[in-house]
């Protein structure tokens, strides 16, 4: 349980952001988004289970839970992911997704992989940027 004073320190980590989000670049305003999300979710807002529909693949919310692969077995998350099945997925579906494969950054996939993926949903979902 967060103390008034916690809360208050983490919605001006919130606040702070969002401005900061404002002039970012596409890709870190990704970062920003996520990082907002997660203290938005530690403050108690957002949703405490994973909202799927029909575009969106059924994926664990922990990336704890997700089992660890046996040696060098490229995980199911990252075949998935570089494959482009959450291209269609909700706002998030995405972030769920690139929250669970950056564990796996740098052994079976690189952080450019990532950021074109992340660049392909936004061109997929009509979001326009400019100035990168």
């Amino acid at each position: 349980m967060l103390t008034p004073i916690q809360r208050l320190q983490m919605a001006g980590q919130v606040s702070t952001l969002m401005d900061q989000q404002k002039d970012a670049k596409p890709m870190d305003r990704i970062s920003i988004a996520i990082q907002i999300n997660d203290l938005m979710t530690q403050l108690g807002y957002g949703q405490s289970t994973v909202i799927t529909d029909e575009r969106t693949p059924e994926i664990s919310p922990d990336p704890a839970q997700e089992p660890k692969p046996a040696g060098d077995e490229t995980p199911q998350i990252v075949t998935d992911f570089l494959a482009g099945k959450f291209l269609e997925s909700t706002k998030d579906g995405i972030v769920a997704a690139i929250k669970q494969v950056s564990g796996y950054l740098d052994k079976f996939l690189s952080l450019e992989q990532v950021k074109e993926q992340a660049a392909q949903w936004m061109d997929k979902q009509g979001y326009v940027f400019s100035g990168q």
